[in-house]
């Protein structure tokens, strides 16, 4: 039975559990709630321990204060970075001298991500409202419930003080058992990415040198013979690769000829076959589109000279003319009677290319570039190519991705993209990291005694860890009600205005000033709340709009 089958056996038996129980009204029970799907479960259990949790009452009155600053600064991040994310889709430079490929994903089964998902979740959502519920026994506040909130699994957590006490409660008071839920889950998250960069990270190490494919482009020369994303290569034909540096400059004696492959995946060594030469990866407008080139074709020869490695394409290309037609030859799959098998062979419908200027092909196709006034003398043809139709990258680079992003990313694009980038992990296929890429790392130093597959799995704990409790925390920090940055903003503008009230002087009254009242403040936080969700809506639509213009 595969993960989809298992999961949509759990979630039929969820709603049987839920029909039953609504037949049998075991849900009019005052402990029990049912909301459509969602069900919330009471309980007065689980008190005793955060009373006794509270008792040091001055370490929890620091700890609240310090939590209304670590909410505040969350939500003056979250701003920022929503901004800052708006401005960045405008001035993101597009160039194809640059252009990746794209990463190819991991692919964990669905049972695999869902479980480090609701583990993440379960236990960020507990540290949540555990340390709510401590704050308010610290601020002499009783508690009322305890409750979990379940949709076919646990997906939260809440807690229920005592209404009327918590509303008759001072403003400071207020603000210090709001704001404990979020700091906690930032100060979780930030424990988190500390183990991951000062003590996991550093332990991984590759199992041998060699250069990491982490994509292979459909229908090149790697696709068609068995050259698979996520495997190492270590030696082509007689000469050993050490890192991606060295692949990428691989010398090829003659395009499309037969190449020896050294590579390792998924625990097993194997040497393949596979026809050589610099493939086109991406075909943009312009010349090569033109011309009919498709990515998986080799490009053997052009203006005359063959072509033996990606940095001679670049040279021959950029040196040759852009004034009249310069002659190419290009290798497609097919059946090679020679060989008695399929190959790559000439394809005799290309024979020349109109390459152009590539100061005019950047400003005519992409305007937002960095175009530069030297590129007037120089040629472009409008493709990205690598050896084999691989994507390449050094053996510490997924380790370093996942565990330690600032010595990841080689663009200097600033502290604000590689956290986005680092928490978008999950959505790019990425976390959690599964074989067969795991089999291509091992612990080191104090933790080589911990099997591979162990240690990966503590890696992907503890960043499923710091995801859940960042967007928890940064989600709950927002300035907006009902999220608990919400409450904290509104009780620090009722705290101002009172202050402000007692110091009104007599002939302050006498010229008309007043203190803002309560429902004044509720007004302004009811616009403040509609503004920052009108900005999410605009920053995540800006996302899909804002590279058209």
């Amino acid at each position: 039975m595969d993960s989809y089958a298992i999961a949509l056996a759990v979630v039929a038996a969820y709603f049987v559990v839920l029909v039953i129980g609504w037949r049998y009204g075991l849900w009019k029970k005052p402990t029990v709630t049912l909301y459509g799907p969602v069900l919330l479960w009471r309980t007065r259990r689980g008190r005793k321990a955060m009373e006794r949790a509270a008792s040091k009452t001055r370490f929890w009155r620091a700890y609240g204060i310090s939590a209304i600053w670590i909410c505040l600064l969350s939500m003056l991040l979250l701003m920022l970075l929503l901004l800052w994310e708006s401005y960045h889709v405008l001035t993101v430079p597009v160039s194809p001298d640059a252009a990746e490929i794209g990463l190819g994903p991991l692919g964990a089964d669905t049972a695999v991500l869902a479980a480090y998902f609701v583990f993440g979740l379960a236990l960020a959502v507990a540290a949540h409202e555990y340390f709510h519920g401590i704050q308010i026994f610290s601020e002499k506040i009783r508690l009322d419930y305890i409750g979990l909130v379940f949709l076919v699994l646990p997906i939260g957590a809440f807690v229920e003080p005592m209404d009327k006490e918590l509303k008759a409660a001072s403003e400071s008071r207020r603000m210090r058992i709001f704001a404990s839920g979020p700091a906690t889950n930032m100060l979780v998250a930030l424990f988190c990415l500390g183990i991951l960069f000062g003590v996991l990270g550093p332990s991984i190490e590759p199992r041998e040198e060699g250069a990491l494919v982490t994509d292979v482009t459909v229908g090149s020369p790697a696709d068609r013979f068995g050259l698979s994303i996520w495997s190492e290569v270590t030696q082509i034909q007689a000469t050993p690769i050490r890192n991606s540096a060295d692949l990428g400059s691989y010398w090829f004696a003659f395009p499309g000829g037969e190449v020896r492959v050294h590579s390792t995946h998924a625990g097993r060594q194997s040497v393949l076959m596979v026809p050589g030469g610099v493939v086109v990866t991406a075909v943009y407008e312009g010349p090569a589109f033109n011309a009919g080139l498709e990515p998986g074709m080799i490009i053997a020869e052009l203006n005359g000279t063959v072509i033996h490695s990606v940095n001679e394409l670049r040279s021959v290309t950029e040196n040759a003319t852009h004034k009249a037609p310069v002659s190419i030859t290009v290798l497609r799959f097919g059946f090679d009677a020679s060989r008695g098998r399929d190959w790559f062979l000439e394809e005799p419908s290309i024979g020349q290319i109109n390459l152009t200027s590539k100061w005019l092909f950047y400003y005519k196709y992409y305007p937002k570039s960095a175009n530069r006034e030297e590129y007037r003398n120089l040629s472009i043809m409008g493709v990205s190519t690598t050896p084999f139709g691989i994507r390449i990258e050094d053996m510490d680079y997924l380790p370093k991705l996942v565990t330690h992003p600032l010595g990841a990313e080689k663009s200097d694009k600033g502290l604000a993209v590689r956290l986005l980038r680092f928490v978008a992990l999950p959505t790019l296929g990425y976390s959690p990291v599964v074989s067969p890429a795991t089999e291509l790392y091992e612990p080191s130093g104090a933790f080589s005694w911990v099997p591979s597959d162990v240690y990966w799995v503590v890696v992907n704990v503890f960043y499923w860890l710091f995801w859940a409790n960042f967007l928890l925390g940064i989600a709950n920090a927002l300035p907006a009600l009902p999220f608990d940055g919400g409450f904290v903003l509104r009780d620090a503008l009722k705290r101002v205005a009172h202050w402000r009230a007692v110091r009104i002087t007599g002939l302050d009254k006498a010229l008309g000033k007043k203190a803002l009242a309560d429902w004044q403040i509720d007004h302004v936080m009811w616009v403040v709340s509609s503004l920052v969700y009108l900005i999410l809506v605009l920053v995540l639509t800006w996302q899909f709009i804002g590279p058209v213009f």
